[in-house]
């Protein structure tokens, strides 16, 4: 069990809780978030801010002193940098294993407080993306769906992946759509640019549904930051539940080609075939979107459709 609490609430009526806790020997990691500020009524000073009420300085409260004296052990309280996420996680991830109390202090002050010293700036190079392929192959199965007459909705969770999270899209097209999510067990494709992904999301397929999947490993930030164990083989796991799944490796066919972002060109070859049109006509959207990549689109695509066959 998790708790979460700010450290002015701790000090106005959390001690007591955390002191039953320890008390009744409870398992719990208590998460207290040490901001110098009371955040809730308006960021005005308290015990943990080392102020007081006339803005002069006054000793703080040393929090692990404070909670070691209610009986926490000294090796179960952690102070840590909230910024510093492995970090955090990984205290996160072993306290939460230990039968007993623990307590972990994030050390970093309220954005609006004076104490509080903005980092610099980050710039963002628009043209330096991951290469993931997710957007481009969307639009083009979209585009090339529209053309065919279709109704089509399409939705899209991106720039996840700076924050933990992935980057997702669903595409629905038919004779009227409604809905911009499919449901889990309702979709007819999965296409899968990183295996271990491609196993998260197998719950949305239906049954009869065909999984095209990018062997390529690229491990997701929740694995990176250690949080989750990569699986030891997402691919033999889909097969196991299952469902027909086509994995190649699209990296390495792509980067023998000389781009590593023509995966998405790859993956829509792959599954260009099952496709309620002639893979003709999606190729040639995705061919009309680069003019001078044609060449090199082209054997992309017809490689991702001989790939899908061998797999």
């Amino acid at each position: 069990m998790i708790a979460v609490i700010g450290d002015s609430t701790f000090l106005h009526m959390g001690m007591q809780g955390l002191l039953d806790i320890v008390y009744n020997r409870g398992n719990v990691t208590v998460l207290l978030l040490d901001n110098r500020a009371v955040g809730m009524t308006g960021g005005q000073s308290n015990p943990g801010s080392g102020l007081d009420i006339h803005g002069q300085e006054t000793p703080k409260v040393d929090f692990p002193k404070l909670v070691e004296s209610l009986g926490v052990k000294p090796e179960r309280i952690h102070e840590v940098n909230p910024y510093e996420l492995p970090t955090l996680f990984k205290a996160l991830r072993d306290e939460v294993k230990v039968n007993d109390t623990s307590v972990i202090i994030t050390n970093q002050p309220c954005v609006l407080i004076d104490e509080y010293g903005a980092k610099p700036p980050l710039t963002v190079v628009a043209d330096k993306c991951t290469g993931c392929s997710n957007c481009l192959a969307v639009e083009s199965l979209s585009q090339t769906a529209l053309l065919q007459g279709y109704d089509v909705k399409k939705t899209e969770v991106a720039g996840m992946a700076q924050r933990g999270g992935v980057v997702t899209s669903h595409v629905r097209f038919g004779p009227r759509v409604l809905s911009l999510a499919i449901p889990p067990g309702e979709a007819d494709i999965l296409v899968g640019f990183e295996p271990a992904e491609a196993l998260r999301w197998s719950t949305h397929l239906r049954p009869g549904g065909v999984a095209m999947v990018n062997r390529l490993r690229q491990e997701p930030p929740g694995v990176t930051l250690g949080l989750f164990d990569y699986p030891d083989d997402p691919v033999g796991e889909m097969r196991r539940l299952g469902i027909e799944v086509h994995a190649f490796d699209a990296g390495a066919i792509a980067r023998d080609l000389g781009n590593l972002r023509l995966v998405n060109t790859v993956m829509l070859g792959a599954i260009s075939d099952y496709l309620p049109f002639p893979a003709e006509i999606l190729k040639d959207t995705i061919l009309a979107r680069k003019p001078k990549l044609v060449k090199i689109n082209e054997q992309a695509f017809e490689a991702g459709r001989e790939a899908q066959a061998m797999a």
